[in-house]
């Protein structure tokens, strides 16, 4: 089995209901492909995000854990 170890990171927006805002994310990908055609993938990102509320802009720290499997052509 090859295990591939990774970082990324991510910039963009976030769209919900009547709120946008920007986000970033970052983390540690772990990809281990067990077959040719097949790929399993665990991420842990931290993500950083900004919230329009009531009371003005609030940061919002979360942790996203992520399982993948993917198919190669």
């Amino acid at each position: 089995v090859h295990f591939d170890p990774q970082l990324f990171a991510h910039v963009g927006l976030h769209f919900a209901e009547d709120s946008r805002g920007p986000m970033v994310d970052g983390g540690a990908s772990l990809a281990a492909r067990p077959r040719k055609w097949l790929q399993l993938r665990f991420d842990v990102a931290l993500v950083l995000q900004a919230e329009e509320r009531a009371s003005g802009w609030t940061p919002v720290i979360g942790v996203q854990p992520f399982f993948g499997v993917g198919f190669l052509l």
